[in-house]
């Protein structure tokens, strides 16, 4: 495995740079591919009188006790290659290895990360695509939307706040190997971890508290879809975190994973939520909060969470409410591209907030010894609030539809309005057409050509009947 070192810097807040140092050659490899010997046939004569000099092929010479390591004296790597090896085959440990399944790598304590270290740090991003092939529990930061380099610049946070009824205590937190040396058993822990793409640190973590490769790579995975598992000693709760950008009128997500323990609280974070700084404004002041376990805690979490997605319904019912009286007052092209865009963002929304109905139902009926009865009953309280929160994205999409409809049939209506104009100038100028075109022809006994006042008597019979045809499509109401 490549060396890793890890540097840390202590700024407004803490974060972790992890870098990388060449691989070493590993001892034993194989040489250069060498020249081969001269045939006879390829021998000139003067090299067959004797002058010619044989190139012999070299060959690694075998490492003395001394000169092997610990390594190779137990017998996992040689300095010697076998003649198998030289041709590309691999030995039977080395087949057993790669053959290893994630199972056997959870049972046995490894964490896949340690293998996939090389694809974490040359590709921080990857897509789920990405995944394809490799075994159950690879943990690589995965997200689809894709991060640019200032976002992976960002620094990552570690904050540890532990409390009870008598009080509580912040512990400021630069390295994750710091958290071990802390007692997570006298008083309810609270640790919060952001800046998913630092993979080694969520690995470290998982390793601390015997969370499983399967549960770590659900956390790194930032298209998880919401959901809840009860495992033996902890819960496992992963939510969406949805936010409205006013500017550009689209919904973004943050990931929010939850592990709750008898006494300790973790929660992952793509990136810092300012949504969880009432819940710390609470621990500060003392409130009931205290009095309460992990539980009470998780519950405050959801909660929070749960009370955001009535921003985002608001401002879809603004932007809605908006369209609608444009629409009204006057209907554009553009309008449709802007109707789209909505329809593709609440359903983006939907798909994050539905599954939220059935996590905080799981919450409400769970047998776990975690959740007290008394927290159940509040966890209902969240599964009303996601109702609601439910019907009115249906109740959105309804009105969705009506104001498509709306904006066809205004688009129908100037589309009549303009031929209903252009009907009532052709019907006026019809009967002008013909008599110019009567008195246009060139026949010689028509009377009106040679008559002195025939030209203004033309022009006056058809300025009557242009007013007598406005006034009467005036008094039906075609304009």
């Amino acid at each position: 495995m490549p060396e890793e070192k890890i540097t840390h810097t202590d700024q407004d807040e803490e974060f972790f740079e992890i870098t990388q140092t060449a691989e070493p050659q590993a001892a034993g490899s194989q040489p250069d591919e060498t020249s081969e010997p001269p045939t006879s046939e390829q021998q000139t004569a003067e090299q067959k009188n004797g002058e010619q000099q044989i190139a012999e092929p070299r060959t690694p010479e075998p490492q003395t006790a001394e000169q092997q390591t610990p390594e190779q004296q137990n017998g996992t790597q040689t300095g010697l290659q076998m003649p198998e090896q030289q041709n590309g085959t691999q030995t039977a440990e080395q087949q057993t290895a790669e053959s290893q399944t994630a199972g056997e790598l959870q049972a046995s304590g490894s964490h896949p990360a340690d293998d996939l270290q090389d694809v974490w740090t040359e590709v921080s991003v990857s897509k789920e695509s990405d995944k394809v092939g490799l075994p159950p529990g690879a943990l690589i930061y995965v997200d689809d939307d894709g991060k640019d380099d200032e976002m992976l610049k960002e620094k990552s946070i570690i904050r540890l706040i532990q409390y009870s009824e008598s009080g509580y205590n912040e512990v400021k937190i630069k390295d994750v190997e710091e958290i071990s040396a802390v007692d997570l058993d006298d008083k309810i822990t609270w640790i919060h971890i952001s800046g998913l793409w630092d993979v080694k640190s969520v690995s470290k973590v998982g390793e601390m508290f015997q969370l499983s490769s399967l549960v770590l790579e659900d956390i790194l995975n930032m298209e998880q879809r919401p959901k809840t598992e009860d495992y033996d000693n902890f819960l496992f709760t992963i939510l969406k975190q949805v936010r409205f950008d006013e500017e550009r009128k689209e919904v973004n997500d943050n990931q929010i994973s939850i592990v709750t323990f008898e006494k300790v609280v973790l929660t992952f974070c793509e990136d810092d939520p300012k949504i969880f700084k009432p819940v710390v404004d609470r621990i500060k002041k003392e409130g009931k909060i205290l009095k309460y376990g992990t539980d009470h805690l998780t519950y405050t979490l959801i909660d929070i969470v749960v009370d955001h997605y009535l921003f985002v319904v608001e401002s879809f019912d603004e932007w809605l409410d908006d369209i609608e009286k444009r629409i009204i007052k006057n209907p554009e092209k553009n309008t449709a591209e802007e109707i789209n865009s909505l329809r593709h963002e609440l359903s983006a929304f939907k798909k994050m907030v539905w599954p939220a109905v059935s996590i905080t139902e799981k919450m409400e009926k769970s047998d776990s010894k975690l959740i007290k009865k008394a927290t159940r009953i509040l966890f209902r309280d969240v599964s009303d609030h996601v109702n609601r929160i439910t019907d009115s994205i249906e109740t959105n999409h309804e009105i969705l539809t009506g104001i498509y409809d709306l904006y066809t049939s205004g688009i129908s209506n100037k589309l009549n309005d303009t031929m209903r104009i252009l009907t009532v100038i052709s019907t006026i100028f019809i009967p002008l057409t013909f008599i110019v075109g009567v008195y246009g022809m060139n026949f010689e006994n028509m009377p009106e050509l040679y008559w002195d006042y025939g030209y203004y008597v033309c022009l006056i019979l058809m300025a009557v009947i242009f007013i007598g045809m406005l006034l009467f499509f005036r008094k039906k109401k075609w304009i």
